[in-house]
């Protein structure tokens, strides 16, 4: 399964493949809710950790009206 999520409208594609998240539930068996519970933490913790290290790394770029204007006031004279 492709999903596609949007971080400050950069997009990254997240590719989950069932089998990789947890080897231990088979397709032809019925997993317990616990492996469940583990495979959907794992994965969770997986894009939590994603998100905080492209949170880090993309810069938060301001529209020119919230700049600070220049401290000389001198010049205008």
């Amino acid at each position: 399964m492709l999903q596609v999520a949007y971080i400050y409208q950069e997009p990254v594609q997240l590719v989950f493949n069932a089998h990789n998240a947890n080897p231990k539930i088979k397709d032809d068996e019925t997993p317990s809710v616990e492996d469940c519970k583990s495979s959907i933490y794992i994965k969770a913790r997986e894009l939590y950790n994603t998100y905080k290290s492209m949170e880090k790394n993309i810069s938060i770029v301001e529209p020119p009206s919230c700049k600070l204007r220049s401290d000389n006031t001198d010049d205008w004279m």
